[in-house]
């Protein structure tokens, strides 16, 4: 089955989870045997990505998987890590799939809406050049560690809306019915107000406790204290 316009979220969240997972995992578990052998007698203390694998699919998925080692502080059975994500074409454009942690250890899907991406490149990159998939892959390079959750705060237009911190500012998401995120907007550090910021502190101290850092800007912490 190829990817159409007429598909919903949904299934297109079937097709990748029935058709694409299990050879994303195989790839994984063969890549994760030979990085281990790589990385044992390895000394580097930050994190060092190695090659992805890349990918395109018969059904319209263009697959990423971003193998890393975390250094050698990290206990051994932690220090290889990875994470995948797809980007595919639907109207009206390049949208990204992701599967990340929402709200401690709850894993959902995530869609980022082509719109998202206009708005990081906009807001953040502000680079003309660069193409949608280049777009994706910068994001996700910087903020593979991102931390999503509900904001507490009462707004009668988003009422389902969720918040999500990365290293490079938060991001407006939607839950619609609470089994994958659909990510809308980005918005930068310097866009955010007061409820926003208090937002992001709690994230980066949220995200530290499972042992992941975030970045958010140290001003923050001056302008509410």
């Amino acid at each position: 089955m190829l990817i159409v316009d007429s598909m919903t979220d949904d299934e297109i969240i079937k097709l990748f989870e029935e058709i694409e997972k299990p050879l994303i995992m195989r790839k994984l578990a063969e890549a994760g045997k030979n990085l281990r052998r790589v990385i044992k007698n390895t000394r580097n203390t930050e994190r060092r990505k190695f090659k992805p694998i890349e990918y395109s699919t018969s059904r319209g998925f263009n697959i990423i998987i971003q193998c890393y080692d975390e250094g050698i502080n990290t206990p051994r059975h932690k220090r290889l890590g990875a994470y995948y994500y797809a980007w595919f074409r639907r109207k009206p454009g390049i949208h990204l799939l992701t599967y990340s942690c929402l709200e401690r250890t709850v894993w959902h899907y995530s869609i980022f809406i082509p719109h998202f991406f206009d708005r990081y490149n906009e807001r953040f990159l502000k680079d003309s050049s660069l193409t949608k998939p280049e777009i994706i892959k910068l994001y996700l390079n910087n903020n593979s560690a991102a931390a999503a959750m509900r904001l507490q705060i009462d707004n009668a237009r988003h009422p389902d809306e969720y918040w999500m911190t990365c290293n490079d500012g938060i991001c407006l998401c939607t839950n619609p019915k609470g089994y994958f995120v659909k990510v809308k907007t980005f918005i930068s550090w310097d866009m955010l107000g007061l409820d926003q910021r208090l937002f992001a502190i709690n994230s980066k101290e949220y995200i530290q406790k499972i042992g992941r850092n975030l970045s958010v800007p140290e001003e923050f912490y001056e302008d509410i204290t």
